[in-house]
C-alpha cells in the first residue's frame, strides 16, 4: 500500500510538471510577438492570398470574403474580422505560426463560417475548418469561428489559446492531438458533439470561459487536464469525460448536466468547484481490469449534487475513490418529498475509503452492491 500510495503522488506530481512544462514552453513561444505594422485591408479573395503571401503581419477585412481554395499562414499575422465574414465550403485555414484573430468592430459580428468536407467520416481531419499545425498557435480574442462540420483541429505540437469570441461547431468543436496544448481563459466553445476533446499527449488548461454541448460532453479528455474555473452547460447527456488515459485536476467552476455531470474511466482529483447532475451525477468505471483501481477520484473539497432520483456517485466494476472533503448531495427530488437520490452508490467490488467531507441524503446516504 505504501509503494503504491507514494506511485500515486508520483504520478500526480508528473503530472502537474507536465502542465507547468507545456506552459513554460507556451509562455517562450508567445515572446516571439507579432511586430505592429500598418493594417492592410483586403477586399475579396485574392488580395487577403496576396497579403498574406507577402507576409503582412496586420490584415484588416473591408469586405466579406469568399475563400476559393485552402489557405495556408506560414508568417505570423494579427486578422482583424472587422464585423466581416471569411465564408468557405470544403476548404480550410491551415496555420503554422503565431496566428491572433480578432473582431474591432462595436458588435463583435465578424465571422469565420466554414464548412469541412461533408463526405468524410465525422471527426477526421478534413471536416475540420481551420487546422493548427508545425509549432503553430491561434489565439481567439473576439469575433467568432462557426462550422457547419467540425470546429479547429490541432496538432504537431501546436497550440490553441480562447481569450474570448465564440467558436461553434455542428459536429466537434476544438480537437487536440500529438502533444498539442489548449488554453481556455475565457469566451465560449459550443458544439453538436464534444465540444472540446484531447487525445493522449496533450495538455488542456482551463482558467475561464464557458464551454456547451448538445448531444455529447463539454470536455472528453484523453490528456492531462488541470481545470481551474469554467462553466458547463449541456442539454442532454454529459459535462465532463475523462477517459482510460486521462488524468483530471479541478480546482473550480460549475459542470451542470443532465445526466453525469463527471465520468470517469482514468483519475481526476477534485479540489472545489460544483458539479450538478438529475442522476449519477459522478460515475466512475473501470472497464479495462479485472481489480480494484484505487483512487481513480479523490476528493479534496467542492459540491457534488444528484437533482434527481440517481446518485450523486456512482462507483462500478472495480473502481476505488478517497473523499477527504466536500459535500455530497442527493435531496428530494419532488416537493412532495417522496423520491429522491442516494449519495454515493457502490457497486461491483468497486470501494469508497471515506476521511472527512459531508454527505446529504434524504435516503441512503451510502448504499452498496456485491
Amino acid at each position: 500500500m505504501l509503494y503504491q500510495e507514494k506511485l500515486k503522488d508520483l504520478n500526480r506530481a508528473l503530472m502537474m510538471l507536465a502542465l507547468a512544462a507545456a506552459l513554460i514552453f507556451l509562455g517562450a513561444f508567445s515572446t516571439m510577438k507579432v511586430e505592429a505594422e500598418e493594417p492592410t485591408t483586403v477586399t475579396d479573395y485574392t488580395q487577403f492570398v496576396n497579403a498574406i503571401d507577402a507576409g503582412k503581419t496586420n490584415i484588416v477585412l473591408g469586405d466579406n470574403i469568399v475563400l476559393s481554395n485552402d489557405v495556408e499562414i506560414s508568417s505570423n499575422l494579427i486578422l482583424d474580422l472587422n464585423g466581416k465574414t471569411i465564408k468557405y465550403m470544403s476548404y480550410q485555414l491551415i496555420i503554422g505560426s503565431d496566428v491572433t484573430i480578432k473582431d474591432s468592430s462595436s458588435e463583435k459580428s465578424g465571422k469565420i463560417d466554414g464548412c469541412g468536407n461533408i463526405s468524410v467520416e465525422v471527426g477526421s481531419y478534413d471536416r475540420f475548418i481551420i487546422v493548427i499545425r508545425d509549432l503553430g498557435k491561434l489565439t481567439l480574442e473576439s469575433g467568432t469561428i462557426e462550422s457547419q462540420t467540425d470546429g479547429i483541429y490541432i496538432t504537431d505540437k501546436a497550440s490553441m489559446i480562447v481569450k474570448g469570441g465564440k467558436i461553434k461547431a455542428s459536429s466537434y468543436g476544438i480537437s487536440a492531438r500529438d502533444n498539442s496544448y489548449v488554453e481556455i481563459s475565457g469566451g465560449t466553445v459550443e458544439a453538436s458533439n464534444n465540444a472540446i476533446q484531447s487525445h493522449e499527449n496533450t495538455y488542456l488548461y482551463v482558467k475561464g470561459g464557458n464551454v456547451k454541448t448538445r448531444n455529447m460532453y463539454a470536455f472528453y479528455i484523453r490528456g492531462k487536464a488541470l481545470i481551474s474555473d469554467v462553466t458547463v452547460e449541456t442539454t442532454t447527456y454529459g459535462g465532463i469525460v475523462v477517459n482510460e488515459t486521462g488524468s483530471l485536476t479541478i480546482e473550480g467552476g460549475n459542470v451542470k448536466a443532465k445526466r453525469i455531470a463527471l465520468y470517469i474511466w482514468g483519475y481526476a482529483d477534485i479540489k472545489g468547484g460544483s458539479f450538478v447532475a438529475e442522476t449519477d451525477t459522478v460515475f466512475v468505471a473501470n472497464y479495462h481490469t479485472a481489480y480494484v483501481k484505487e483512487d481513480m477520484l479523490v476528493i479534496e473539497d467542492g459540491l457534488i449534487e444528484a437533482t434527481g432520483d440517481g446518485a450523486a456517485i456512482k462507483m462500478n466494476r472495480y473502481a476505488g475513490a478517497t473523499i477527504k472533503g466536500g459535500t455530497i448531495k442527493a435531496l428530494y427530488s419532488d416537493v412532495d418529498q417522496k423520491t429522491g437520490g442516494i449519495g454515493i452508490e457502490v457497486n461491483d467490488r468497486s470501494f469508497v475509503t471515506i476521511n472527512g467531507g459531508t454527505i446529504k441524503s434524504c435516503f441512503n446516504a451510502i448504499s452498496g452492491n456485491d
